[in-house]
């Protein structure tokens, strides 16, 4: 994008150099008359629209160069966001093989349930 900001304001420096131009011409007119008239109007209004292409491009170069700005901020600001959530997906997988293995352990600690239960003393007589 920034190459593309630089080729703007060269484009806009080449409008304005045309419109220079014409002006040149326009001055170096030594006839008189509805020609030469109708001829310094034409190149007035070519040099008119040289400044104004000239001004156009510079405008859209800046855009353009604020805009390159901007998105490089925005793919450092992802580029961040994509690394913590790596980290806290790393994380989660450590969280759960930790409760996975604790899981483990409190189940080797406890007896296995019996089926069906032994009766007890407290059994109803009738």
């Amino acid at each position: 994008m920034a190459d593309a900001a630089r080729g703007l304001r060269g484009v806009g420096s080449a409008f304005s150099g045309t419109g220079a131009v014409a002006q040149r011409a326009a001055a170096s007119v030594s006839w008189q008359g509805q020609a030469s008239a109708a001829f310094q109007a034409r190149c007035a209004d070519y040099a008119a629209s040289g400044e104004e292409a000239q001004t156009a491009c510079a405008q859209a170069a800046s855009v353009l160069s604020r805009f390159a700005d901007r998105l490089a901020d925005g793919r450092e600001k992802v580029k961040g966001l994509q690394d913590r959530a790596y980290e806290c997906l790393q994380r989660i997988k450590e969280l759960e093989s930790a409760a996975a293995e604790a899981a483990d352990r409190e189940q080797a600690g406890r007896p296995r349930p019996v089926w069906p239960p032994p009766t007890t003393a407290c059994a109803p007589t009738t």
